[in-house]
């Protein structure tokens, strides 16, 4: 069996923040949702029911169920043949920076990719407050 699973690397990366990232997206969507709140937009309530469903593992803490004597998924017979992590490059910087461009262009394509999975999280944080 092969599992791939987003990870935290040896030297602390992980998805949205590598060496070649200035910006972790998760840290900039929380900065503009604070930014909403600094405006009034929504109240600080709705910022703190607003929240991702994201984890991140390490080597080591992958490597532990099969590693721990007492594990379920030790004792179930299964082993770590082997493990590695590696950064994949976004594919939307990529394209930004090979194909360079009009930012207003390049926000047209970016930000329905970044809604896809942000959108719900942050309508569901303002409905929690109104129920």
């Amino acid at each position: 069996m092969i599992v791939v699973q987003l990870a935290i690397d040896k030297e602390g990366q992980y998805e949205g923040k590598t060496k070649g990232t200035r910006v972790s997206v998760h840290h900039m969507l929380s900065d503009l949702w604070q930014g909403l709140v600094t405006d009034g937009l929504i109240t600080q309530n709705e910022f703190h029911k607003t929240t991702f469903a994201y984890c991140a593992l390490t080597e080591n803490e992958f490597k532990k169920p099969f590693e721990s004597k007492d594990s379920p998924v030790r004792k179930a017979g299964l082993s770590l043949i082997s493990i590695e992590t590696k950064v994949v490059p976004c594919p939307y910087r990529e394209k930004w920076l090979k194909d360079g461009g009009d930012p207003k262009e390049h926000a047209h394509w970016y930000i329905p990719a970044i809604r896809a999975w942000s959108n719900t999280t942050f309508v569901s944080g303002e409905k929690s407050v109104l129920y």
